[in-house]
């Protein structure tokens, strides 16, 4: 790649749309500088795909603050106030490893939504607090945690809004787990410093040692690149952004970040048998 060449790219990605396809050509081409001896351009790149990625941030923050789609996950049915069989079978599983690990019995549940993971947790014991970007979202989780628990205690203290990127509502190793499914992959991700990356160096943050991290995102086949796509959700939920991660992608992210995998699957799972990545691994 020549010079003219990246700078004829650079120009293009600044004029793309719609805005993944923006964050695509950019992404692409941070790896590209990246690889090769042309990093004079990596600053004004890093600069461009910041930009774009605080827009891709926005434009989910808005999504999940739409009425039709908050109002839409309680058309899901019984699956918004109590987990499902497979779903409770990873929760069982994190208990099962927060014990192994003599940690702490908290946990914070990042991308909440109504918070049913979080009720399902204090029910069993666990101090538990939920993130998500939603405000919405975040009030219809305080009302249905009062009302399934029976515990009135619940000042914003217990469910937060905000970004996953900054958790600055929790002190240093304050928590023994941290759960992230089907959330992370809302943020973009291109290796250091993208809101991904900044989103698991928090989590390390906030973990004490041989705390435990869970996540679950959509993935693809190894050796297939990740990019950032519109996932189609049917009539009711439209369209939201979500990246695809590889399970390479996955285990570095977690290992360049101060953890150790304890088990890392990916599969084809749920009706559309999409790829899905999962790790469970602790803070070292």
């Amino acid at each position: 790649m020549n010079t003219s060449t990246i700078a004829d790219l650079l120009k293009n990605a600044k004029q793309a749309k719609p805005l993944e396809e923006r964050f695509n050509i950019l992404r692409q081409l941070l790896y590209d500088t990246e690889a090769d001896r042309y990093q004079d351009y990596e600053p004004g790149i890093r600069h461009e795909i910041k930009i774009v990625s605080n827009e891709i941030e926005t434009e989910v923050k808005k999504y999940y603050e739409q009425t039709k789609i908050v109002e839409g996950y309680l058309k899901m049915g019984e699956r918004v106030r109590a987990p499902s069989g497979w779903e409770v079978k990873n929760l069982n599983k994190l208990v099962q490893l927060i014990k192994e690990n003599n940690v702490t019995e908290s946990i914070l549940d990042v991308g909440c939504g109504y918070g049913h993971d979080v009720i399902w947790f204090e029910q069993h014991g666990f101090e538990a607090f939920g993130l998500d970007i939603s405000e919405p979202l975040i009030r219809k989780a305080r009302i249905l945690y009062e009302t399934d628990t029976g515990i009135t205690d619940n000042d914003i203290s217990r469910f937060i809004a905000g970004s996953m990127t900054d958790m600055h509502q929790f002190d240093d190793e304050s928590l023994g787990c941290v759960k992230m499914d089907a959330s992370l992959y809302h943020l973009p991700y291109y290796g250091k410093d993208s809101p991904v990356d900044l989103t698991i160096r928090e989590t390390h943050r906030i973990l004490e040692d041989g705390g435990v991290i869970y996540l679950r995102v959509h993935s693809v086949a190894d050796g297939e690149k990740g990019f950032m796509e519109l996932e189609q959700r049917g009539e009711d939920l439209n369209s939201r952004y979500g990246q695809n991660l590889t399970s390479e992608e996955v285990k570095y992210l977690l290992e360049s970040n101060g953890f150790e995998i304890i088990e890392q699957v990916n599969k084809r799972q749920g009706k559309r048998q999409r790829y899905w990545c999962s790790a469970y691994a602790r803070k070292i």
